[in-house]
């Protein structure tokens, strides 16, 4: 684990991610899933991001 500020639970998976915004700019992030996460279901989602 390098450039982190927490050790990441056994729970969970980081996997890292991108996306272009509205005004055409590459937006990188860290998605957090626990490890049993169910990629057929729908889920609820919070979003934090830094001004």
């Amino acid at each position: 684990m390098s450039n982190y500020i927490f050790e990441l639970s056994n729970k969970v998976t980081r996997k890292s991610v991108s996306y272009n915004n509205r005004f055409g700019i590459k937006i990188a992030a860290d998605l957090y899933l626990p490890k049993d996460f169910d990629e057929t279901k729908k889920h609820a989602a919070v979003i934090i991001g830094a001004p």
